[in-house]
């Protein structure tokens, strides 16, 4: 999906629920932030459904909840991260 989308290169680690419990846990996110070494209030989550957005707030990270049906939205999203 992240190909498609063409955000795959906004991505320095990928998980999946191969790596870690199924969301709503969180433990995909915090896999991800100690393979990062980035604290939660230093990431963003992005996710298209409630389970992701559960797992996100459980993390403790800043979460967004994307149509990825939508790629003109995720575009919009990302030129506004880039300014901040």
């Amino acid at each position: 999906m992240l190909e498609k989308l063409g955000l795959k290169k906004y991505f320095g680690v990928i998980v999946t629920s191969a790596d870690a419990s199924p969301k709503p846990d969180p433990a995909m996110i915090d896999l991800a932030l100690a393979k990062l070494g980035v604290a939660p209030g230093g990431a963003i989550f992005f996710g298209d459904n409630l389970e992701d957005l559960q797992a996100g707030v459980a993390a403790g990270v800043r979460t967004v909840r994307v149509n990825c049906e939508d790629e003109g939205a995720v575009e919009k999203i990302l030129r506004e991260i880039e300014r901040h």
